[in-house]
């Protein structure tokens, strides 16, 4: 292995071979990432591993970590989300490929000859990523109501229609 990744690869070669692709891509490189970031610091370290299962299936067994800052979607503040995610691609060249692949794989469709490691690398990440992200424990913002809704929030929105309706039957009668 060179100390330099190349910045495309031919998969089935390196299946072929054998060969494992280790490596680091500084966050800021991946546009699709770091556009989901609170904070674009760190890096992405990487295995690639590549070679055949035992049935004889092209195959890549991936291996992502990272620490990434989220926005955290109950208060906006960073959170933290460690990412160690391992992965089997299987590689294939069409639908039915795909298909016939084990439950426990994910499918990597080979449309062009060559792939490129960051972007190979990219998608990992951004699949490690929830959809979601929040704080673990209560929020900052929520810890300061001691972790309650204040009542007007929890109080059904109609109460104020019941309310509404008793006056103007009291006014009534």
């Amino acid at each position: 292995m060179s100390s330099r990744l190349p910045e495309r690869i031919d998969p089935e070669r390196l299946v072929q071979q054998g060969q494992v692709l280790k490596g680091r891509f500084e966050l800021a490189q991946m546009a699709r990432v770091s556009a989901l970031l609170a904070d674009e610091k760190g890096s992405v370290e990487f295995e690639l591993v590549f070679g055949r299962d035992a049935e004889k299936r092209p195959v890549v067994q991936s291996h992502v970590s990272a620490d990434l800052r989220l926005t955290c979607q109950r208060c906006l503040e960073p959170v933290n989300h460690a990412v160690d995610s391992r992965t089997t691609l299987g590689l294939v060249t069409g639908l039915d490929e795909a298909r016939d692949l084990p439950e426990e794989y994910e499918s990597l469709l080979l449309e062009e000859p060559t792939l490129s490691v960051r972007d190979m690398v990219e998608d990992e990440l951004l699949l490690a990523i929830p959809a979601f992200p929040r704080h673990a424990s209560a929020c900052s913002k929520h810890t300061e109501t001691g972790g309650q809704e204040d009542e007007s929030r929890s109080a059904s929105p109609f109460s104020v229609l019941g309310t509404l309706k008793n006056g103007k039957l009291n006014r009534e009668h």
